[in-house]
């Protein structure tokens, strides 16, 4: 059995791999598979996972997974969601700085957000599995960090620390990325208990 990655994103497939290597799989890209990006189009993150999974389609001996992540933010009534990354033209840091522009007369106290990532599995037999992990915080007043970090520049973490300070292409034990991939985990191992002899 292997994992073969449904994403197109090398700082993804990077993270992606770091969590998935503790199930002692082979770990695949999409290298060697004739499939063009895909449009994501879907109205919620779980939505654009499964049309990158289904992209790749059922893979005898393989676990296929896709995953996409947004950021929402409450006083704005859970913008920019599903648009998080072409919500504007530009990049990641262009799109914090008009946020922090859209705030800026947003009390601190009414600035609450969450990043969600949702990690979709689909099965050998064909069955599909959607997981959920989410991130609370809230958006800062101003940009910190170094140009590249994106929105993690103006997320504060209720549990981490700010997310700028880590290397965006690393996986943080406990973030909203780390939470959905250890639950997709958990439905591999229990499938393989099941199936494998």
């Amino acid at each position: 059995m292997k994992i073969i990655l449904a994403t197109w994103n090398s700082n993804k497939l990077k993270w992606l791999t770091t969590g998935f290597d503790k199930l002692g799989l082979e770990i695949s890209s999409l290298n060697g598979f004739e499939i063009e990006d895909v449009e994501e189009t879907g109205n919620t993150c779980t939505d654009n996972a499964l049309i990158k999974v289904r992209a790749v389609g059922n893979q005898q001996n393989a676990f296929v997974i896709g995953e996409d992540s947004v950021l929402s933010i409450n006083a704005i009534n859970g913008f920019p969601g599903v648009k998080t990354v072409r919500w504007a033209p530009g990049t990641d840091d262009d799109r914090s700085r008009l946020l922090l522009e859209k705030m800026k007369y947003i009390p601190k106290e009414k600035r609450g957000a969450k990043f969600i990532s949702a990690v979709v599995l689909l099965l050998p037999d064909g069955t599909e599995h959607s997981f959920i992990g989410e991130q609370p915080g809230s958006i800062s007043e101003k940009m910190v960090g170094e140009d590249g970090d994106g929105y993690q520049r103006i997320f504060i973490s209720d549990k981490l620390e700010r997310i700028s300070k880590s290397d965006s292409s690393i996986l943080q034990v406990g973030d909203h990325r780390d939470i959905a991939i250890n639950k997709c985990c958990d439905k591999i191992n229990e499938w393989l208990k099941l199936n494998e002899k």
